[in-house]
């Protein structure tokens, strides 16, 4: 049985650092044009997805400016390097210099040329993400607007499961999910004890 409630504000846990696509560890060079320097800049990219890429930088430009990014990723082979329109989206900037990490900002590549966002992950598969920072963020919690609740009864005969969700998260069960692991098995248990005779 399903019904319809009214609409209402609801509170979610929302995931810090949400993504589209796993980060890859990588040390790749790439070169950076902006409207603010007379030619092309050198940086170095730390991590890397289908969608963006992290570069070390030593003054980082502001979010929104515009550039173009010009790299080779790894297992690339022979393939033209990736030029692409890119858009800074974070900026971090330390002060500290025992900080390990060093400033930079996060670019979103915004028109890769057409199949190259399948090859780039093809080629970024396997390759480990990046370690961790020291500080694990929380989950933020806040409100959301949610049009419509959907309650679901399920009626299992010795009883009666009943939850509400928001008709967004209904429509998933339309959707056809394909099951993959995000990397190659890194380590594996110990091998069982042999006796010789």
């Amino acid at each position: 049985m399903l019904s319809y409630n009214v609409p209402m504000l609801q509170s979610v846990q929302v995931l810090p650092g949400a993504r589209r696509a796993l980060r890859r560890a990588v040390h790749v060079e790439c070169d950076v044009v902006s409207s603010w320097w007379d030619e092309p800049v050198t940086h170095l990219v730390t991590d890397l997805s289908p969608h963006g890429l992290w570069l070390e930088a030593p003054f980082p430009l502001e979010p929104g400016e515009e550039l173009v990014v010009c790299f080779r990723p790894p297992r690339w082979g022979d393939r033209p390097e990736i030029q692409a329109f890119g858009a800074v989206r974070r900026v971090e900037l330390r002060r500290r210099t025992d900080d390990p990490r060093g400033s930079g900002m996060g670019i979103e590549l915004l028109d890769l040329a057409p199949g190259d966002e399948e090859a780039l992950a093809e080629a970024l598969r396997g390759l480990p993400p990046p370690l961790p920072n020291e500080r694990v963020p929380r989950l933020a919690r806040e409100h959301v607007w949610v049009d419509t609740l959907l309650t679901w009864e399920e009626d299992l005969g010795d009883r009666i499961n009943t939850f509400e969700v928001s008709q967004e998260i209904g429509l998933i069960a339309d959707i056809d999910f394909e099951i993959e692991p995000l990397g190659e098995l890194v380590t594996g248990g110990r091998p069982s004890r042999r006796w010789a005779a």
